[in-house]
């Protein structure tokens, strides 16, 4: 087995999935949100649910409601919370569920959904979709526009030449990563 192919495989879990869940993730194109249509998206093997609230914020949450697993996407957005369309649950987007009608007092505090970070640049909607806790600064340079250099907190994690062979760029990532950082997500 080659050393990259431990990168074939990117949902939740797998050691690739790991390893790009801790940078942000373009997730939509801006334009393609529309303030209180929530869409279905899939980024890394995994489903989300993306809406643009009232005041036209971008935000990702879970895929689907804790109470029956029904798709969030099928729901509909008041304010900048997203409603569950099957038993009417309402989740900020924090991930707290505010409302669960025919449910005792003080019950939809004790419910939340998963939410992720997410920010709009450049036209590009972003979502931070690695573990729970404060996610990194997005930064991102476009200095030359043959070329993207993406980086955290200061420190460039990528370079992208426009042109590169794809294959090629895969194989030399995994030979280039820190043996460390492989060992820390395994």
């Amino acid at each position: 087995m080659e050393a990259y192919e431990d990168f074939a495989h990117i949902g939740p879990g797998t050691v690739a999935g790991k390893f790009l869940r801790q940078f942000w993730q373009p997730v939509l194109v801006g334009d393609d949100l529309v303030i209180g249509r929530p869409k279905r998206i899939q980024i890394l093997n995994q489903y989300y649910t993306a809406y643009r609230g009232d005041d036209g914020v971008a935000h990702v949450v879970a895929d689907a409601c804790p109470h029956r697993q029904t798709q969030l996407f099928l729901g509909w957005v008041e304010g900048s919370d997203i409603r569950c369309f099957y038993h009417g649950w309402k989740f900020a987007a924090s991930g707290q569920c505010v409302e669960a009608p025919a449910e005792h007092d003080g019950f939809a505090a004790t419910v939340k959904i998963r939410s992720y970070p997410t920010e709009e640049y450049k036209g590009l909607i972003f979502a931070f979709l690695g573990e729970e806790g404060e996610a990194p600064a997005l930064e991102i340079e476009i200095e030359d526009p043959e070329a993207v250099h993406i980086g955290i907190d200061g420190e460039e994690i990528l370079s992208i030449e426009q042109g590169t062979d794809e294959d090629e760029f895969n194989k030399n990532l995994a030979e280039e990563l820190d043996e460390s950082v492989l060992q820390q997500i395994a």
